[in-house]
């Protein structure tokens, strides 16, 4: 207990997290033994690409709309990023989602992320899409899939199956 108020009280927290691998007893019990309770359940997916197919046809995108990787337009950043804050608020399950401050998404979402793995749809200078991989540092080889976004007029138009045929993540 004294510890835990020593680490915590000084920085202004209210509760600490701590996350431990399914079936992992040895951590669940560490965890258990600090008074740490399970509050919910992440699951992690995998699409393994080399056991993919190949050879697949991409469709063709809607008429009037471009794909192109971030690397080519980083002037588009700030679009991806109005994008993301608008298209947040309807994630099914994920209420409680918050895009950050410009800068903060910004070091996650693009200087992080794989810029030749991260793509915008465009329709004239308008972002109307996008969809970013970013690299997993403890697992060479492998991307995390960071978000897919079609701005509402956009949707069921094919901008989005366009994207993952060419891109999968």
């Amino acid at each position: 207990e004294r510890e835990r108020g020593l680490i915590a009280g000084g920085l202004d927290v209210a509760g600490l997290s701590a996350g431990a691998l399914a079936g992992d007893e040895a951590a669940l019990a560490f965890l258990a033994r600090w008074g740490y309770a399970a509050v919910g359940r992440e699951m992690e997916s995998r699409l393994v690409l080399d056991d993919r197919a190949s050879g697949t046809a991409p469709g063709s995108l809607p008429d009037g709309v471009e794909l192109l990787s971030c690397a080519a337009r980083p002037d588009l950043v700030p679009q991806v990023h109005a994008l993301a804050i608008e298209t947040s608020r309807e994630i099914a399950g994920a209420e409680d989602i918050v895009i950050g401050p410009f800068d903060v998404w910004r070091a996650e979402n693009v200087d992080d992320a794989l810029p030749d793995g991260s793509f915008v749809a465009v329709v004239g200078e308008r972002v109307v899409g996008s969809a970013g991989l970013s690299a997993r540092p403890a697992e060479p080889g492998a991307a995390e899939h960071l978000l897919t976004a079609v701005t509402g007029e956009w949707r069921r138009r094919g901008v989005r199956a366009e994207r993952e045929q060419r891109h999968p993540t």
